[in-house]
């Protein structure tokens, strides 16, 4: 199966559904992750609309995928690589 899933943009903030896809766990496990301090906090952009910003995002991705290499966990989702860019390869896959 084709992945279809835009890459992330270079610079800027991304919404939740955007963060999900290229970090597939659901919306209570992102913002119980976010309240335990696992993953980065987002701006509040308006009382209603809170966003990550793209960097944080890719850090965190970079991080899983280094942490997943050395020690593979069911429990860890696996970052999406070709909505950061990147294809997978022999040794990130």
């Amino acid at each position: 199966m084709k992945n279809t899933a835009p890459p992330l943009p270079e610079i800027g903030f991304v919404r939740l559904p955007t963060v999900l896809r290229v970090y597939p766990i659901s919306r209570s496990s992102w913002w119980a992750g976010v309240k335990a301090g696992k993953y980065p906090p987002g701006h509040k952009l308006s009382e209603r609309v809170t966003a990550w910003r793209v960097e944080d995002i890719r850090a965190l991705l970079q991080d899983t995928h280094k942490a997943t290499s050395v020690a593979p966990s069911r429990d860890q989702a696996q970052p999406n690589l070709a909505a950061m860019g990147q294809t997978p390869t022999a040794a990130n896959s």
